[in-house]
């Protein structure tokens, strides 16, 4: 009798600058069988979208510069279908507001809207 290979576990990408808030997000994702890659630099978030498919995707805009909403336009623009399963993870909504990708956003104070794209 051949056996099957294990179902593979959901995907989520993590992109944040900040490796303790980083942390903090896969200790709450990984309880609901998401395999985590954490990414603290948006380009390197664009090779692995384009290289790999991912779940679910948390994208912190809290950085000063520029570069990830630049990554994100680009998502938009090559792999629309990318931003189905994206979220935007912030400490400022107005710099979310200013990324006019349609995707929802999440304040870091706030984590509990969260828990509805943790169930696939």
């Amino acid at each position: 009798m051949q056996r099957l290979p294990p179902p593979s576990r959901p995907r989520c990408l993590l992109v944040d600058a900040d490796d303790s808030f980083a942390q903090i997000l896969a200790g709450i994702i990984t309880p609901h069988g998401f395999d985590i890659k954490i990414l603290g630099e948006p380009f390197a978030a664009l090779l692995e979208l384009r290289a790999r498919r991912y779940d679910l995707v948390l994208f912190d805009l809290s950085s000063k510069d520029g570069d990830a909403a630049f990554v994100l336009d680009r998502v938009r623009t090559e792999m629309p279908a990318v931003l189905e399963h994206t979220v935007i993870v912030t400490t400022n909504p107005l710099v979310a507001s200013e990324v006019s990708v349609g995707v929802p956003v999440i304040g870091k104070s706030d984590l509990a809207p969260l828990m509805r794209y943790l169930t696939l």
